[in-house]
């Protein structure tokens, strides 16, 4: 599969507004701009409303299906740390150096929550080091730099529109496109992400609540004002998982020279130098039916965090060897899982809906 589908769509509209945005653009999203011309483009992020979700749910003319352009996959690894700030900044995590959930900075020596700022394992508050380390300036943050009106709406826990339901978040959403000046929002719904994590995708629980943000969504979309235009994606999906305990192997523990990193379906190992010819040939043996081992020269000539510039920082994130499930087991290490994950190697978790209102096929 080609991973990064969604930074071309980014890309197609920053050029449309005049950005800087090198590489390959998606032709239908840009022909799409192109057409409707916009006043206000609205695009809605909805984390983890990917393809497979979609499909499992909702019926072939319900709107979210009838109005899905085409699919496409996200960056690898599919997860929010690095499919977001690749969507919002038109570059690959190779570029961003946001790749994971956590990330082990060794300047302080720890696995750092990129999106918190603060420690994985421990309880040490980072505050904005992440951002201070790699900046990743978001699309509405560069247009109005450049004179562009553009805005933002979060979940409760933004500052800009904090949103606590999906209802409220389409009152903001509605408010900002009355605005005349208004040209370009951007949305963000992390809620349904969370619920998926407890859940599972596969449950009617999952189901509901997909069809009340359609609903939610729907509904804005009728009340919007003519010269808009909505795109609704999303990051990446979520498969239905069973989990192993990785730290609890005792052998593999001793090699590593402190915790993994990135996620638990796509981890990051540091290991011992006296352990690093022996460590793949034993991780392979008890887990290789269920995940694939690269070693970090791998990683880099195979290029599976993207091409593009190569962010100084970025190689020292994939660890020493990185290892990539390639089913629903996921291993994980001193936090029990959940019964839905993401950022592993199967295309399920990978591909999210790109819904383009309104449409029209030439």
């Amino acid at each position: 599969m080609k991973y990064g589908e969604t930074v071309e769509v980014s890309r197609a509209v920053r050029n449309h507004f005049g950005l800087t945005a090198k590489g390959r653009e998606d032709p239908v999203v840009r022909k799409w701009l192109r057409d409707t011309d916009p006043r206000c483009l609205i695009v809605l992020l909805i984390d983890a409303m990917g393809t497979s979700i979609l499909e499992k749910h909702l019926d072939k003319d319900d709107f979210f299906r009838r109005n899905t352009v085409k699919s496409i996959a996200a960056v690898f690894p599919p997860t929010t740390t690095a499919s977001v700030t690749s969507i919002v900044t038109g570059k690959y995590p190779c570029e961003t150096a946001w790749m994971g959930w956590n990330q082990y900075f060794p300047e302080i020596d720890d696995n750092v929550i990129m999106f918190l700022g603060k420690s994985m394992y421990g309880y040490k508050e980072y505050g904005s080091y992440p951002e201070e380390m790699f900046p990743a300036e978001y699309q509405f943050e560069t247009m109005r730099k450049m004179g562009i009106k553009a805005d933002s709406v979060w979940p409760r826990w933004g500052e800009a529109h904090p949103s606590e339901t999906i209802e409220e978040m389409a009152e903001n959403i509605l408010k900002l496109a009355d605005d005349p000046d208004m040209e370009y929002i951007y949305a963000y719904w992390d809620e349904f992400d969370s619920l998926l994590h407890r859940t599972g995708p596969s449950a009617a629980e999952a189901g509901s609540e997909l069809r009340h943000i359609q609903s939610v969504i729907e509904h804005m979309t009728e009340r919007l004002p003519e010269d808009c235009a909505l795109m609704v994606i999303a990051d990446h999906s979520q498969i239905d998982i069973t989990t192993r305990r990785l730290d609890e192997d005792s052998e593999i523990c001793e090699m590593l020279e402190h915790d993994p990193a990135l996620e638990p379906r796509t981890i990051a190992f540091y290991v011992r130098p006296e352990y690093r010819e022996r460590f793949p040939e034993v991780f392979t043996e008890r887990y290789g039916d269920i995940y694939r081992l690269y070693s970090k020269e791998e990683v880099l000539k195979k290029h599976l965090f993207g091409e593009g510039p190569e962010n100084p920082g970025y190689a020292q994130f994939i660890g020493d060897f990185l290892a990539v499930a390639y089913t629903p087991v996921t291993l994980c290490w001193k936090r029990p899982g959940g019964k839905g994950d993401h950022a592993g190697g199967m295309e399920e978790e990978a591909y999210v809906p790109l819904i383009l209102i309104p449409y029209v096929e030439s």
